[in-house]
């Protein structure tokens, strides 16, 4: 597949490499800042303080959104068994691809930083502050949760 998405104006774009010729550009999603994360026909693109999920076979039509209640997301996140994995202010969070609903978090000391998965642990880093320097923490994802779809 010869087909980019691209982040750009509030708006995801995908784009045909070879012509550059733009085949859709989702509705307006304000406040969109990553690149996408993709996973079983859905895109997922965060800004600092809101996440969405976009329907890749649908035009990228927006399915869900999801606003945290306290804090912001981080800059990292990984997608694993239609987990959804990214930090949320001071939490680890794993979200439903599918759904964007909020399965589960795990409290950090501190902003959680980047975010990787090794054989079912969710491995996340904290930024430094004032009171200690950074850490690596290591949670095991549910088997519930793995297999769910």
């Amino acid at each position: 597949d010869h087909r980019v998405h691209v982040v750009r104006r509030g708006h995801v774009h995908r784009v045909d490499v070879p012509t550059g010729k733009i085949l859709w550009t989702s509705p307006k999603a304000p406040g969109l800042l990553s690149h996408p994360h993709i996973a079983d026909g859905v895109m997922i693109v965060r800004g600092s303080t809101i996440m969405y999920g976009f329907n890749l076979t649908d035009q990228g039509a927006v399915l869900w959104s999801y606003v945290p209640v306290d804090g912001s997301f981080s800059s990292d996140a990984s997608i694993v068994d239609g987990l959804f994995l990214t930090g949320m202010g001071s939490l680890a969070a794993g979200f439903s691809v599918a759904t964007g609903q909020l399965l589960f978090t795990s409290e950090a000391q501190g902003a959680v930083g980047g975010t990787r998965v090794s054989d079912g642990v969710l491995l996340f880093t904290t930024v430094p502050t004032d009171v200690g320097d950074n850490a690596v923490f290591g949670i095991t994802i549910p088997k519930r949760l793995r297999s769910w779809q």
